[in-house]
């Protein structure tokens, strides 16, 4: 079964959009991937023409080459808590950043016109279960 009809929500999580700073030039967000299980995995991928080892990651953030594609790495979380779906990761590739979260990713769907009613739905439960949790654990 397909859900048709959009949940209505007004909360603006624009707060939470991700931010790339791009003073070089040289970085292009291409998209971004969530795995919700027991825990929550983010995948943000990108493009840019620095090495790997000029790549440099803040709080347990993974990046790895892409295999078979040119010049795209993808910046990797794993386990995130469902207390910590808002706290932002940062991935500074020369003198450029991207930072997202799990809640960046609902934001960039809630945000889409063009998101599906079921990923845009999703996308409300997720934040309000990252604000539920925050509530339960005192976040």
């Amino acid at each position: 079964e397909t859900v048709d009809e959009k949940v209505e929500f007004t909360t603006d999580l624009s707060a939470w959009a991700g931010n790339q700073t791009d003073n070089e030039g040289d970085v292009t967000i291409k998209g971004a991937t969530l795995t919700v299980k027991s825990t929550t995995t983010i995948n943000v991928y990108f493009t840019t023409e620095k090495a790997i080892e000029e790549i440099e990651v803040s709080n347990n953030v993974t990046v790895s080459k892409v295999e078979g594609k040119e010049n795209v790495y993808v910046a990797s979380v794993q386990n995130i808590l469902a207390r910590n779906l808002d706290q932002a990761y940062t991935v500074k590739i020369g003198e450029d950043e991207v930072t997202y979260s799990a809640i960046s990713y609902a934001y960039t769907n809630i945000a889409n016109d063009d998101t599906s009613a079921e990923l845009y739905n999703l996308s409300v439960a997720l934040y309000h279960y990252s604000e539920a949790a925050n509530a339960y654990f005192g976040a």
